[in-house]
């Protein structure tokens, strides 16, 4: 199911959209409903990563190793 939000570009971004639709194809809905799954991905790896730094700091690094150890034991230390 898809849900209807309207929005309102400034006239620069406007003008950016217009051309990658000319060059690229496409609407320009299809384009602006891309680059907004792009960015709410991108904040969910951010809040991901976030989350595993907090993680990290508040354990002192317990259960991380080095990439040598890593490489070592998926047999990839010619």
């Amino acid at each position: 199911m898809t849900k209807h939000a309207p929005i309102q570009l400034p006239e620069e971004a406007h003008r950016m959209l217009d051309r990658v639709v000319e060059i690229a194809g496409g609407t320009p809905a299809s384009h602006v409903q891309k680059a907004i799954e792009q960015y709410l991905e991108d904040l969910e790896d951010i809040r991901a990563a976030e989350e595993a730094l907090e993680e990290y700091h508040r354990t002192g690094g317990a259960g991380t190793i080095t990439l040598d150890e890593l490489s070592r034991r998926l047999g990839l230390d010619d």
